[in-house]
């Protein structure tokens, strides 16, 4: 009797190919209320970029840690430090429903072959920056980021008690490198994520944000940490043209 493994679920989505899997040790995501007509003029009008409340959009920031061997054995591991706008999911994607949906303004990262393999596949506004640097805290939870010219994002975590949970998250990105593209994402592991205020937080004016000024945020959003000690794996699925 011979048996027939079952399919992977994450082999496709929407009838698209899994393109990427990166396994991350460190992930802190921080959302970002900011002046509408400060990320507006940015994103392709194709778009809509959505409102928490009349002229208060969404900017967010990711640091991002990868493990080592992405690209061949014993690679070493890198950062990412990746900003975008939010804006509104197409629901006729057949796909579970979008936590998030996102318009990339830049990707900084300190590994050319990530550089190089997400601009190829998905079309990220990538730049390789050597100097990226990211420090985290001792306990996980808190990060400072910065490379030659100086820093660039600070933010410090003020919930006392953060809870983890295994999560399962679903989403939709946009670039505009090579005419208008959507693409699929997915993103599980343990994460806590929280809405208290928060004070203690720093953007400085850099081009690491693909030219938002962020001297428009006016606080913290919403904040999301990975569980110090695990690893949540992150999925790129094939991008779909939209418009030249």
């Amino acid at each position: 009797m011979t048996t027939t493994a079952p399919a992977d679920r994450f082999a496709q989505c929407d009838g698209r190919s899994l393109l990427l899997e990166w396994h991350i040790h460190s992930h802190i995501f921080t959302s970002f209320e900011i002046d509408y007509d400060a990320v507006a003029p940015l994103v392709p009008e194709d778009l809509e970029v959505v409102e928490l409340r009349p002229g208060i959009a969404i900017f967010s920031v990711g640091v991002l840690s990868y493990e080592r061997g992405h690209f061949y054995e014993n690679s070493p591991e890198f950062d990412e430090l990746v900003s975008a706008i939010h804006v509104a999911p197409d629901l006729s994607t057949k796909m579970p429903m979008p936590n998030m949906t996102f318009f990339a303004t830049q990707v900084y990262c300190n590994s050319p072959d990530f550089v190089e393999q997400e601009g190829r596949t998905i079309y990220t506004p990538s730049r390789h920056v050597p100097s990226l640097r990211v420090e985290y805290s001792d306990d996980g939870w808190s990060t400072d980021v910065s490379d030659k010219d100086g820093a660039i994002f600070s933010v410090h975590n003020t919930h006392p008690e953060p809870v983890f949970t295994d999560s399962e998250m679903w989403g939709q990105h946009f670039t505009n490198t090579q005419g208008l593209q959507q693409g699929i994402w997915q993103w599980d592991g343990r994460k806590f994520e929280h809405m208290r205020a928060n004070d203690d937080w720093k953007l400085h004016q850099h081009v690491a944000f693909g030219g938002v000024d962020v001297s428009a945020v006016k606080s913290i959003y919403r904040q999301m940490i990975l569980e110090p000690g695990t690893r949540c794996t992150e999925r790129f699925y094939g991008m779909r043209k939209l418009k030249p």
